[in-house]
């Protein structure tokens, strides 16, 4: 690696690492602000917001009237919730990925060979329950006793090395891409709730 090379991949890692403490505090205080705005908002609905009114004692004739205030406070509880669970998302992806990331650098460094760098993305539907496969651990995990052994490997056994590591280096790839989208989330559903709590009290 060249002088210039190496000056912006120091400037790489470290903007890479302020942006993650970063990721962590606001993920952190987004979680604290939305714990207590939900309790808040709890404060503001009463089950006397909500009744039925029955026209002539019949029931198929009966039309159920919802105040929009309390509908809105309703919803808003709902939503700040989803904020809270994404966030939690957030904490977990970010936990496996950094766990997974810390094993690949690992093998680099008992493998004393190049390893395969390519990644790719997962479709949607494999993004979404990529979280659930890392927490029961149902994806292929490499031991040491197999990195030492890669030299004396065949170029088969080799290759189906390479390709597991692969596969961990997209599975990294892929949950720290999950993270950023569950932050969007995150923060999206934190402000429709705040939005929607604004609105109910000026109704």
């Amino acid at each position: 690696m060249s002088e210039k090379e190496n000056k912006y991949h120091e400037r790489y890692i470290k903007w890479r690492d302020k942006t993650r403490d970063q990721l962590s505090f606001f993920n952190n205080l987004l979680l604290t602000v939305s714990v207590g705005f939900l309790s808040y908002s709890f404060t503001k609905i009463s089950l006397s917001h909500y009744y039925f009114v029955f026209n002539n004692c019949q029931i198929f004739s009966s039309l159920m009237k919802i105040h929009l205030k309390p509908t809105l406070l309703s919803m808003s509880l709902i939503i700040i919730s989803l904020s809270i669970i994404f966030g939690l998302l957030v904490a977990i992806t970010r936990l496996y990925d950094f766990r997974i990331t810390a094993q690949i650098v690992q093998i680099r460094s008992w493998v004393n060979e190049e390893l395969p760098i390519q990644t790719h993305k997962y479709r949607f539907w494999l993004k979404s329950i990529l979280i659930f496969k890392v927490i029961l651990g149902k994806y292929k995990k490499i031991e040491y006793r197999n990195c030492v052994k890669f030299q004396f490997m065949s170029k088969t056994e080799q290759s189906v090395f390479k390709k597991d590591f692969r596969n961990l280096r997209c599975i990294a790839h892929n949950l720290g891409s999950l993270t950023w989208s569950n932050l969007n989330c995150q923060i999206l559903c934190f402000f429709i709730g705040v939005l929607l709590f604004g609105v109910a009290q000026f109704y």
